[in-house]
């Protein structure tokens, strides 16, 4: 019943309905099944993504795709959609082999990861205005990959940033397909050097690139991510694991020294540690 009401909060976008369900009556994760897990997850990492929550959609996300069984073809999909569409959020660009996992309907997802790659806008706005926003609305997508313009944005400045040292704000408008001109170009331009997106400053008609930013937050929050992840990984495990009955527990307490047979592996290891330091090598 809970993941039925979230699933028609979510098909009918009442997000904030679905929110305070959410945080008014929490899931019982001891007691669910995987595969309402998997549900729950799915639904609280679009929830999270809504609300510009991408590092938590992401994480959920992630843990809908690790718990759905592996034979719901639809529902795999249906969380690699979601977490190519954050990690583009968030300054990521999926991998190829992650994209092609999904199989043929991920290529409308394909064409978008490589126009945001390129920071092209002209091919965003084709993108956008294709067969491909049908697909991106079917899937309850649409709002979130409307906002990669800005990403796209970001993207095409960061290549510029690496290729050119000086440039006019005319060909930066060119090459980033603004339809607004010059004078737009240089308000983006004074933007993104206030924000931090790249570095240099503007003389005249002219952009000069500064040097690029080490960034080390963005390092700190990456490296952050990547042990949260491995830490979730270990609890996980330490959970699925089998551990054997009362009696074989309470026989397996017995001390090792007893057995003759476990004191002689240990005389036998200090003696090969004693032979390795008489070698000189």
């Amino acid at each position: 019943i809970y993941n039925a009401l979230l699933r028609g909060y979510l098909t009918t976008q009442q997000w904030d309905l679905l929110d305070k369900l959410v945080h008014n009556s929490p899931f019982p994760v001891e007691s669910a099944s995987h595969n309402q897990l998997a549900r729950y997850q799915y639904y609280r990492g679009r929830l999270e993504a809504v609300k510009l929550n991408y590092p938590q959609a992401l994480h959920y996300l992630e843990q809908a795709a690790r718990h759905a069984p592996s034979d719901c073809r639809a529902f795999q999909v249906a969380c690699l959609k979601a977490t190519v569409v954050v990690r583009l959020l968030v300054g990521e660009i999926p991998e190829l082999a992650v994209l092609r996992s999904g199989g043929p309907p991920m290529h409308d997802y394909y064409v978008l990861t490589g126009a945001v790659r390129r920071g092209d806008l002209t091919h965003f706005r084709e993108v956008m205005q294709g067969p491909a926003l049908a697909t991106f609305s079917r899937d309850g997508l649409d709002a979130l990959v409307a906002r990669l313009h800005q990403c796209v944005l970001k993207a095409g400045l960061k290549r510029i940033h690496a290729a050119y040292s000086r440039i006019s704000i005319a060909d930066v408008a060119a090459r980033l397909g603004l339809e607004g001109g010059v004078e737009d170009c240089r308000m983006v331009l004074m933007k993104a050097i206030r924000d931090g997106v790249i570095t240099g400053r503007i003389e005249g008609d002219a952009f000069v690139a500064g040097r690029p930013s080490t960034a080390p937050q963005a390092i700190h929050d990456a490296f952050d991510h990547r042990i949260r992840q491995c830490q979730s990984l270990i609890q996980e495990a330490v959970k699925a694991m089998r551990y054997s009955p009362a009696g074989a527990a309470a026989v397996k307490k017995t001390d090792a020294l007893d057995n003759p047979q476990v004191v002689d592996v240990v005389e036998d290891d200090d003696e090969y540690d004693m032979m390795d330091e008489s070698f000189d090598f």
